[in-house]
């Protein structure tokens, strides 16, 4: 009887074989069901050998019913009959798990779009869209055993892992999405923050024994064709009359040629003013001055710079306090918008005002600061005295800035071992505009001989937590030798005498 199964086995197989060769299948597949029709004939062998053995365990009973058969004939009958159940579930197992094997290769999840988009945050976003693309033809089934529901709940995935990633580090947060279960021929989106600025992203999917690593370049969205405008400089302060540059780099990622104008909301023009120029991003240099941006299919990104110009005179209440303003960058359509909102806000517009009107803005901080200036004046900076004759001279200090000082601090700078006496010398205040005289009295060294000398006069103080300087001035020392007064005296006595002797001389030879 086993001689009979196994000749019946082995043509099952040939058979099975040579239908397989015949067909289109590829090698796993006909491998896979060569295996499913072993599994098959196993199960039918295992049925047929506990059918048997189920007959011979109830004629035992019957016998031992009757008193022909002992305990221990019919406890061997019970053994060998569960033994027979037991291997009959072993093959339905087996051929359970055969028919699932066909998974691997029908199983299959596809990327199906990685778009790029910004949100009202300006944070920059991928969102992956992946469907379950599973091959329902891959299903081994040639007895029928599943209907076309039960074969798409087989195809159905679980723990679908997704990571983003470039040159091997995880650039995407979260840094892992998990989808706990896709159904078949349906659709998931995976959202992930850009943790780094690119157009290039490494798509890395895994499922069952499945990984996947997928370079994918990020197309942008349509329908989120908002730029962004992003400052390197946040905050700054600026001095009165003096010009404070903001650098801007603005991205758009929509693929197609489109004119952006610029301009600035909340930062009054008749105080301020502005103006956008043009970054060469290879130099840094400057360029023309321009109104708006156009963006080529090409062109992603662009580096301009914006200038503010503060004005002479501020009221005190708007000194040292943040102006926030904003940039935006617009569309035609965009534009419109803008001046609806002004109308309708009719004054300061927020940064909820903009997002609710889909703006591309950047928004900045300007401190106003009062002008810190000192100023050392004098009338003279030549300074003739002969050795031994006091040196001493004055000059003023003026605040010709917009802010009061405090605690000036005069210096000079002198020759070798000179020294000086300054009134006053630190602790100098100046409010706006007003002057303070300064008194020098000069040493020179006892060894000091004549000639030409240099003092170089500073003054110095801090405003804002920042040094204030005035520019430098230098005064030149003219020193001449000292007159000898008594030789000088007998030198005239002895002309004198020379005078009147050549005189008397003269007459008395004109009488002879």
């Amino acid at each position: 009887m086993k001689r009979h199964k196994l000749i019946f086995s082995v043509i099952v197989l040939v058979l099975s074989c040579l239908v397989l060769g015949a067909s289109d299948d590829s090698k796993e597949t006909r491998v896979l069901k060569l295996r499913l029709k072993e599994a098959q004939l196993e199960l039918q062998q295992a049925k047929a050998s506990r059918a048997k053995a189920e007959s011979s365990y109830k004629e035992s009973q019957e016998l031992f019913t009757k008193g022909l058969y002992t305990k221990t004939e019919l406890a061997g009958a019970e053994d060998v009959f569960e033994q027979a159940k037991l291997r009959e579930n072993q093959a339905e197992i087996n051929l359970e798990h055969t028919r699932l094997a066909f998974l691997n290769d029908a199983l299959r999840v596809t990327l199906v779009r990685a778009s790029l988009f910004l949100d009202q945050n300006k944070e920059r976003h991928v969102r992956l869209t992946l469907k379950n693309n599973s091959n329902t033809e891959r299903i081994i089934d040639d007895d029928g055993a599943y209907s076309q529901t039960d074969k798409s709940a087989l195809l159905s995935i679980d723990n679908l892992t997704i990571r983003i990633s470039q040159e091997g580090k995880l650039i995407g947060r979260p840094f892992e999405n998990t989808i706990a279960r896709l159904p078949y021929g349906q659709t998931r989106d995976v959202d992930f923050v850009l943790q780094k600025q690119t157009d290039a992203v490494t798509v890395e999917i895994v499922y069952g024994d499945t990984s996947m690593s997928l370079p994918v370049y990020l197309q942008s969205d349509p329908t989120n064709d908002r730029a962004l405008v992003e400052s390197m400089q946040f905050s700054q302060d600026g001095e009165l009359e003096s010009k404070v540059k903001y650098l801007l780099n603005i991205t758009r990622y929509v693929e197609e040629r489109q004119a952006l104008a610029l301009d600035i909301v909340n930062l009054p023009s008749a105080q301020f003013q502005t103006k956008f120029v043009e970054i060469n991003e290879a130099t840094g240099a400057e360029g023309q001055a321009l109104s708006s941006i156009l963006f080529q299919q090409d062109l992603k990104s662009k580096t301009v710079a914006l200038i503010v110009t503060m004005p002479k005179e501020l009221s005190t209440e708007k000194l040292d306090k943040p102006m926030q303003f904003f940039v935006v960058a617009l569309d035609r359509a965009a534009q419109q918008r803008l001046g609806a909102l002004k109308i309708t806000r009719q004054g300061t517009l927020t940064a909820a005002d903009l997002d609710s009107a889909q703006m591309s803005y950047a928004a900045l901080e300007l401190v106003p600061r009062g002008k810190a200036e000192i100023t050392i004046a004098s009338p003279n900076l030549l300074l003739k005295r002969r050795i031994g004759e006091p040196l001493q001279f004055q000059f003023e200090l003026q605040n010709t800035g917009t802010v009061n000082l405090t605690d000036i601090e005069v210096s000079l700078q002198l020759p070798a071992n000179w020294t000086a006496d300054i009134k006053p010398e630190k602790g100098i205040s100046l409010d706006v505009q007003c002057t303070k005289r300064v008194d020098i009295e000069l040493l020179p060294a006892s060894d000091a001989t004549a000639g030409d000398y240099e003092i170089k006069i500073s003054a110095a103080t801090f405003s804002q937590s920042r040094e204030v300087k005035a520019q430098e001035k230098i005064l030149r020392l003219q020193l001449e030798t000292r007159s000898n007064v008594i030789v000088a005296a007998l030198f005239m006595i002895v002309l004198i005498g020379l005078i009147v002797g050549v005189a008397v001389f003269t007459i008395r030879l004109a009488r002879r």
